[in-house]
């Protein structure tokens, strides 16, 4: 996902996983302890990252892109 943004989204290792929403607007990324939504036009954060650590986080968004 680097390559969509000016610097890396997570911080820590570069392990983690990225999902991209319905309609290509919002991606999911979870790294190291954190997963954060973001929108990809204006390449910022929707809202607080949450909180993962200790968890195994799987990406998924709903057919309507909740």
């Amino acid at each position: 996902m680097s390559m969509l943004f000016d610097q890396p989204l997570t911080k820590g290792t570069p392990e983690g996983e990225a999902l991209l929403g319905p309609g290509g607007r919002t991606v999911a990324i979870t790294g190291p302890g954190e997963t954060r939504l973001w929108d990809v036009a204006t390449r910022s954060p929707l809202g607080p990252p949450v909180d993962v650590i200790g968890r195994d986080p799987a990406l998924a968004f709903s057919r309507d892109g909740g």
